[in-house]
């Protein structure tokens, strides 16, 4: 993954997170992971922030992981405050 290209970017969306997460599971994974999956992230990152990383997320293609397992897939650890 990309690390400075996220940090660059994370320096441009600003308070966007919607955005970062857009360009982000599109740019910094092969094959991109569908735009569909954006509000997954932007909610597993809630909860990460709670630090409640066991708690269910349903997807959109209809698994259920739990918060540290988005994070892994998804890459999203970088993002976290």
């Amino acid at each position: 993954m990309g690390e400075q290209s996220l940090q660059g970017m994370k320096e441009m969306c600003g308070q966007n997170e919607y955005a970062l997460l857009y360009w982000h599971l599109q740019s910094n994974h092969f094959p991109p992971i569908d735009t569909d999956f954006v509000e997954t992230a932007q909610k597993a990152l809630q909860y990460a922030r709670e630090e409640d990383y066991e708690q269910q997320i349903e997807m959109p293609n209809g698994k259920t992981l739990e918060v540290r397992e988005i994070l892994d897939g998804m890459h999203l650890w970088e993002i976290i405050e």
